[in-house]
């Protein structure tokens, strides 16, 4: 990943590194509504 120059602060990088790894893992959501071909 190339570097941000300084666009964001250290405290900016480090609550979007935070919301990152805090994000549940893809999938375990369970499929949407949308994919699953009932319409309700």
């Amino acid at each position: 990943m190339p570097a941000s120059d300084k666009d964001f602060s250290d405290e900016d990088m480090w609550r979007m590194v935070l919301y990152i790894r805090n994000l549940p893992r893809a999938g375990s959501l369970g499929e949407p509504a949308v994919y699953g071909g009932s319409a309700k």
